[in-house]
């Protein structure tokens, strides 16, 4: 990426570039703090999601208003939010616009912006198959939602949803409450009325995407000290909204789960 943003842009008239860059400590979110680190995450991924960040053309601060959206040299849009009089692209707090660059335009941000480009399921394949970092994760969650017939309701064409996606750390936890030790995305099946059980409890990580009109998929737009009903009948419960972090629970979860 360094020479394509070390040059003018040819597709822009003024050759120029908009980019929202992640400060230092947007990468340390993600446990990226130093070069070594990025060796986690697959190249190809690396590189669309700087990609992400980029926009051709010029995107002013002051064009930078709630409600907006703009598209990536990704692909994939990006929306701004204002919450507490704090405008957000994404998830990500706004720090700093219009730092000026001979090729274009700078606004600085606090967190990473990430995008698929995919549906909700087959971006936890892609994170499951080590297409994203690495070392595979949500490879129970995949197991589930397929072993549970999910799979096309969680799809394309399928409402706007907001999924908080338990790792595959998280289910083994749960199994070991009840006695089983998880070697293989098939040992899911160990549970008693496993079917059924996994379906409420996947069912319950799923909020549907628009709440009074309101599209609610980032954490910039979820509501702080409230709750929201789940597609299992469920609901999660929600704290105080800080630094952009919004810790959450379930019904039957005794401490709030990691933001």
């Amino acid at each position: 990426m360094v020479e394509v943003l070390s040059n003018k842009n040819p597709s822009d008239p003024q050759g120029n570039y908009t980019v929202f860059a992640p400060n230092n400590a947007a990468f340390a979110r993600l446990g990226l703090r130093q070069d070594t680190d990025l060796q986690a995450l697959q190249t190809s991924f690396l590189t669309s999601t700087l990609l992400y960040h980029v926009t051709g053309g010029t995107l002013a601060g002051s064009t930078l208003q709630a409600g907006t959206s703009s598209a990536s040299a990704l692909g994939p849009v990006r929306r701004i939010v204002t919450r507490d009089n704090t405008r957000y692209v994404n998830g990500s707090r706004i720090l700093a616009t219009d730092v000026k660059a001979s090729n274009g335009t700078v606004h600085v941000i606090d967190k990473v912006l990430l995008a698929t480009g995919a549906d909700v399921v087959q971006s936890a394949v892609a994170v499951s198959t080590s297409k994203v970092f690495v070392k595979p994760d949500l490879q129970y969650l995949v197991y589930a939602v397929v072993y549970c017939g999910l799979a096309g309701a969680l799809s394309e064409g399928s409402p706007q949803l907001t999924v908080f996606a338990p790792n595959d750390q998280a289910f083994k936890d749960l199994y070991k409450q009840f006695g089983i030790t998880l070697n293989e995305p098939k040992d899911l099946e160990k549970l008693p009325n496993a079917k059924a059980t996994l379906t409420q409890v996947l069912l319950n990580h799923v909020v549907l995407g628009t709440q009074a009109g309101k599209l609610t998929q980032f954490t910039s737009e979820l509501p702080a000290n409230t709750s929201l009903p789940t597609l299992g009948g469920g609901s999660l419960f929600f704290g105080d909204f800080n630094n952009g972090l919004l810790p959450m629970r379930g019904k039957a979860m005794a401490l709030p789960a990691p933001p």
